[in-house]
């Protein structure tokens, strides 16, 4: 008499043919902010589970398939429970990098030849700052603030610009620190808000990074540490710009506040075990709104897991009008700086260049420019801003190129606001290639030649009409309190708040 068939004297391939059959969803997983778990993402669908239970061998064999079989997808968000965290944690992040940077401004004794040729060294567009700072004497608050807002404007990545900062101060606190405790003295004394029981050094050495969700009480460590400026004082607050481009502060732009998708995907995977990493094939982020802490950087909190597990693979779909150029409501005029618009841009591109140097194995992840179901207007905003910024930008590195190179005329071109970014030209190759770490899916167009017609058109406060020319709707310019809000194009040139 023949055996009576049985599920586990089936090849794997074939059992894994019938596990795909009953795990695998069309639509893939999602996360669901509310119920901080994954979810199918087509709401009819359903994960047949009951497979599981049928035997021992069943069990042990299903275990992390889902993740397998269908792609994940995280987006940007938050659970409405922690708006006001993501909103502290926001403004206190921003603080820490800027008053880090400011306390920088006071360092000049404490910067040696060796701690400034080892940050040169590590971040050589960061040269031009630190002679600025080794120059400079501080009067006072209000002359250190002046001073910073001036070489803050510079072309480099912002979280380059934050690793060096950290860096400089780190050395200067190991083999100046007679030096360095002098330096915060002065700057203690200068700012007489600081808490006065906190210890000095502490700003140096504070590290959080920008793609972690501290705890409440972790936050609020932090927050006691930081200089509190007086009400009628000087305020990091977020602003934009008005008709005029003088800055201002805006409430309105800063509710509610989302975590960014990178970001929820990282809690995420760290609460899992190493095993259940390994289970996962496809990720897909997709950041469709603004977001919180310096959003751009966040995928390299990505790294150690894609190192871990050589197949999974990550997209990160960022949109280029929900997020990259989304409008902050309560602006009285239409007008936007295509200088802002461009560099609100190069910050994503540039800082998803810049992962594979930092350890991403290659073809790990690819970041994606979404246009939104809008491929003509996001064409038009190619052709009437970035294409623009980008051939000024290589017009003026040509320039610098062909004269007389050196730290003064660096460091006038890295300020000009139509510097965009350094590696802005390099990256948007890559975008318009179409088929590397970095691509869209619309079409950006080709790079212009560099004209005498172009250049004359250089202006370095050159606006652009997003309404009438980019199809903003009409209320994108009036206040808006229920927008997902994040950092916005534009509203600021400290590098910390970028």
């Amino acid at each position: 008499m023949p055996p009576s068939p049985c599920f586990t004297n089936l090849p794997m391939e074939v059992r894994l043919q019938i596990y795909e059959f009953y795990f695998h969803l069309p639509g893939g997983l999602i996360y669901s902010h509310d119920s901080q778990k994954l979810v199918a993402k087509d709401p009819n669908e359903k994960l047949e589970v009951s497979l599981i239970f049928t035997c021992r061998t069943a069990a042990a064999e299903t275990q992390g398939l889902p993740f397998r079989f269908n792609t994940v997808t995280f987006t940007t968000g938050c659970h409405a429970k922690n708006y006001s965290h993501a909103r502290e944690y926001s403004q206190t992040l921003r603080q820490l990098y800027n008053q880090r940077f400011e306390v920088l401004s006071y360092m000049r004794p404490a910067i040696s030849k060796e701690i400034y040729d080892e940050t040169t060294s590590r971040f050589p567009l960061f040269k031009p700052v630190l002679d600025a700072i080794k120059e400079h004497h501080p009067q006072d608050r209000e002359d250190s603030q002046k001073f910073i807002r001036k070489v803050a404007r510079w072309g480099d990545v912002p979280s380059s610009t934050r690793e060096a900062v950290a860096l400089t101060c780190q050395l200067a606190l190991q083999s100046m620190e007679r030096e360095t405790i002098a330096a915060v003295a002065r700057y203690r004394l200068d700012h007489p808000n600081l808490p006065s029981h906190d210890d000095p050094l502490r700003i140096l050495t504070l590290d959080h990074l920008p793609w972690d969700i501290p705890s409440k009480r972790k936050l609020q460590r932090l927050r006691v540490s930081l200089y509190r400026p007086p009400r009628d004082g000087f305020s990091w607050a977020p602003g934009v710009r008005n008709d005029r481009g003088v800055w201002r502060n805006s409430k309105q732009h800063t509710r509610p506040y989302h975590f960014s998708a990178a970001t929820v995907a990282i809690q995420f995977l760290r609460q899992l075990s190493a095993k259940q990493r390994m289970r996962f094939r496809n990720i897909v982020l997709r950041e469709e709104s603004k977001s919180v802490a310096f959003p751009a950087c966040h995928a390299r909190g990505l790294i150690p897991f894609c190192q871990e597990n050589p197949r999974l693979r990550i997209e990160r779909r960022v949109s280029l009008f929900g997020n990259v150029l989304d409008v902050p409501g309560g602006l009285s005029t239409a007008y936007r700086f295509i200088s802002d618009m461009s560099k609100a841009l190069a910050v994503w591109l540039v800082e998803a260049m810049d992962l594979e140097p930092a350890g991403m194995p290659s073809n790990a992840f690819s970041f994606v420019l979404d246009d939104d179901q809008a491929p003509d207007r996001a064409m038009i905003a190619f052709d009437k801003v970035f294409h623009r910024c980008l051939t000024w930008q290589r017009y003026m590195e040509e320039s610098y190129q062909r004269g007389e190179k050196n730290a003064r005329l660096f460091f006038r071109l890295m300020k000009n606001r139509l510097y965009i970014l350094d590696g802005f030209p390099r990256a948007m190759e890559e975008l318009f290639r179409n088929n590397g770490i970095i691509r869209c899916n619309f079409s950006p167009g080709e790079p212009r030649q560099i004209t005498p017609n172009a250049i004359e058109t250089k202006n370095e406060y050159a606006t652009i009409d997003i309404v009438d020319e980019l199809g903003y709707d009409q209320q994108s310019v009036r206040p808006q309190y229920s927008r997902a809000r994040g950092e916005v194009f534009g509203h600021t040139e400290l590098p910390g708040l970028l």
